[in-house]
């Protein structure tokens, strides 16, 4: 189980698909999205549960901590979109590559068994 990867790839397809990126940050509060709301809450919910099966093998080996299903995302993703809403607008200064390895790291030591 490589987390790491996990964050390099992730932050590979912000730097690679920068305009996607943009999009995709920018959608989450737009008005036409709430008549789907639902829908999206139950696809974040089957996401969630669907990412902790991945997960379980290695929560079982120990090589991962046991944490309640729905803190998994929280902590894996969330510092990457932080970072990646900076870097799309310019308002950090670390690179994509300090990123990487900072945040890689960062996120293995929360999630580490």
């Amino acid at each position: 189980m490589e987390i790491r990867a996990v964050v390099t790839h992730h932050l590979k397809w912000v730097r690679d698909n920068a305009n996607w990126a943009r999009y995709l940050l920018a959608l989450r509060e737009a008005d036409f999205l709430h008549p789907a709301e639902d829908t999206l809450r139950e696809m974040n919910e089957t996401y969630t549960e669907e990412f902790a099966a991945w997960l379980k093998p290695h929560v079982d080996r120990g090589s991962i901590v046991r944490l309640p299903p729905d803190l998994y995302r929280p902590i894996l993703v969330g510092p990457l979109h932080e970072f990646s809403r900076q870097w799309l607008t310019a308002r950090g200064k670390s690179t994509m590559a300090e990123a990487q390895s900072v945040l890689a790291d960062a996120v293995w030591r929360a999630l580490r068994g």
